[in-house]
């Protein structure tokens, strides 16, 4: 189920045969799929984020892939978060976007890596973010996303809230969206 990298990076893809688009979607999953609990375990604490799941499923009819990019992973590399916690929580994920829209994600990729950079880093992590070929904003996720998928990356956009999610996309030569949280906030 799991994706990681830098020299194994895999996914687990959704979809099955079927018409390959050339197109996707990658998105981020914290605060622009669901909302962010860090360190998150429990897959009672998954709460959807507003309004991502109409726009998601607009992409969908026009054919595009959904492709997860993300770097919570990162809670594994610390041991704040076991592989099967991790597993459960994107398990809720998708079957709440599945119940409540009938999306089907076709991939999820994530960093399993931490930036040892951070205050609150962890000696369990075997290389350091400058290592990493995948944490964004390196393109390591959406690179093998497209390789695995065959996209065109010049026709799949990067969706997140984050630079480093825009930073990803531009280097991977995706169009860009930025989710703009001041707006959600009324700031």
């Amino acid at each position: 189920m799991f994706g990681s990298c830098p020299h194994h990076l895999d996914s687990y893809l959704l979809r099955n045969g079927g018409q390959q688009d050339r197109r996707a979607i990658f998105i981020d999953r914290d605060d622009c799929l669901i909302r962010d609990v860090p360190r998150n375990a429990d897959p009672d604490r998954v709460e959807l984020a507003p309004m991502i799941g109409d726009l998601l499923l607009w992409f969908q009819r026009l054919e595009y892939w959904l492709v997860i990019v993300t770097n919570a992973g990162a809670a594994l590399a610390t041991g704040a978060v076991t592989e099967p916690q991790y597993e459960a929580v994107n398990e809720r994920m998708l079957e709440m976007f599945h119940a409540r829209f009938g999306l089907h994600f076709d991939a999820l990729y994530f960093c399993p890596h931490y930036d040892v950079r951070s205050e609150d880093s962890s000696p369990l992590l075997p290389w350091n973010v400058d290592q990493c070929h995948c944490r964004k904003p390196r393109p390591g996720m959406i690179l093998a996303g497209a390789r695995d998928m065959g996209l065109d990356l010049s026709q799949s956009w990067m969706i997140g809230d984050k630079e480093s999610d825009m930073q990803a996309g531009r280097a991977a030569g995706c169009k860009t969206m930025l989710i703009d949280h001041r707006l959600k906030a009324g700031t």
